[in-house]
């Protein structure tokens, strides 16, 4: 029986190319399915542009071959422009706190890293938690202008079902009261 091997394999998959032992020839992974349809989705979808490889003459020489148009850039960020502006419910979270405030505190100090894995640390008053919509670097203006970046995550940090952005600063003390509803201006990186 032939062995299945994906062009994708020396590509993606770690490991070997072949199937492991134990698992039966021509069957291909779910990953490589996945990675397979992946790559077909996106080049039936236009995103990316198959460059044709130059060809060969009778002699073996590369001959210049006509080459179709390649996009530069693939933009992948979600479909929110530059500058929106977004009502998002307001409050902030303290780290030395411990609590619901850390993730890892011991020793009457916090030491966990915020969800980019950046220091807590070197970014209070200037980073806070968004949403999972807002990509890590996009960043929230407030209507005073201070500017907060996207670096961490919470689990009570959402978008909720009125469509407000839940932004929870880092910073020592609360700017406004808790859960004040305000305009924002949202920038993806």
């Amino acid at each position: 029986m032939a062995q299945w091997i994906s062009p994708f394999d020396n590509y993606f998959i770690a490991g070997p190319a072949l199937p492991a032992p134990g698992r039966p020839t021509g069957v291909p992974s779910l990953q490589r399915m996945a990675l397979i349809l992946l790559a077909i989705a996106v080049i039936v979808s236009g995103l990316i542009a198959i460059k044709p490889a130059p060809a060969l003459s009778g002699t073996g020489a590369l001959e210049d071959a006509p080459v179709a148009p390649v996009a530069e850039t693939v933009d992948v960020a979600p479909a929110m422009p530059e500058g929106v502006q977004r009502m998002a419910k307001i409050s902030h979270y303290w780290p030395p706190l411990g609590g619901v405030n850390c993730a890892q505190f011991v020793g009457g100090k916090c030491i966990s890293r915020m969800a980019s894995g950046l220091p807590w640390e070197e970014w209070v008053g200037r980073a806070a938690a968004c949403p999972p919509e807002l990509p890590f670097g996009a960043t929230v203006e407030l209507p005073g202008g201070e500017i907060f970046y996207c670096l961490d995550r919470g689990s009570k940090v959402v978008t909720t079902a009125a469509g407000e952005l839940w932004i929870d600063l880092l910073l020592e003390s609360a700017p406004v009261p808790y859960g004040t509803v305000m305009p924002v201006t949202v920038r993806l990186p």
